[in-house]
């Protein structure tokens, strides 16, 4: 079964609280959360999601979290972030289609920026399977943060809200591309491009596994296995 795009949304605030909006989604979807803000702040997560990783950059008070969910229909409403504190914080909710939903992630990486520039390179995650859709993210924390990213070469912006300018700004956008690959290979999306000189940037790269379809019979999810992060720095 092929992935595909279903919905997104996207809010940036400067708050304590971060309400996200869900948007239409059907029982067999899967979802993505991005949400990026001060990392010396406490983060709550949101009720009925499960953490992929908690990232917190060498510098900027930078840290990056992404969640996923396999939705049921049931989802409506706003999801409430919070913090302990004040700050600038931003997040990105995407859903697609065809993902299988007890093991939907594949693979994934994160790279940690050491250079300033407005050019940020994204990490390799390998795939283990075939038809396996790349989704790219970047998350910048630094003065007035860049308003719009350009995407990797081939990748489509799914979510990018408009930061909070001034001090401790944070850009998030998440993009993705949906030629699914032809096996077990290495994936390294290309590089996002800002319009800040920065070295304050967490870049992810990861991998959805396909549904898989057996003629006849219902989609069987993958059967699950143990997820070996890499960060890059």
């Amino acid at each position: 079964m092929a992935v595909a795009f279903v919905a997104a949304t996207a809010n940036a605030v400067n708050s304590t609280t971060l309400p996200l909006t869900w948007p239409a989604v059907s029982s067999g979807h899967v979802a993505l959360l991005g949400w990026s803000g001060l990392s010396t702040a406490v983060w709550t997560p949101p009720a009925g999601w499960t953490l992929l990783d908690a990232v917190t950059a060498d510098s900027g008070n930078h840290a990056s979290r992404v969640y996923w969910r396999p939705c049921d229909g049931s989802e409506s409403g706003t999801i409430t972030l919070t913090h302990d504190t004040l700050n600038k914080q931003s997040a990105v909710l995407i859903v697609w289609s065809g993902v299988d939903t007890a093991t939907p992630i594949d693979a994934y990486a994160v790279r940690d920026e050491n250079t300033a520039g407005t050019s940020h390179a994204s990490p390799s995650a390998s795939a283990t399977m075939a038809g396996v859709v790349a989704v790219a993210m970047v998350s910048e924390r630094v003065t007035d943060s860049t308003p719009s990213y350009t995407a990797p070469a081939g990748y489509t912006i799914r979510a990018q809200p408009t930061p909070i300018g001034l001090g401790g700004s944070v850009s998030l956008a998440m993009a993705d591309l949906l030629t699914g690959t032809g096996g077990a290979t290495t994936v390294t999306p290309g590089a996002w491009t800002g319009t800040v000189s920065t070295a304050n940037v967490l870049t992810w790269t990861i991998l959805l596994r396909p549904l898989v379809v057996v003629a006849g019979a219902s989609p069987v999810p993958s059967a699950a296995r143990r997820l070996r992060p890499l960060l890059v720095r």
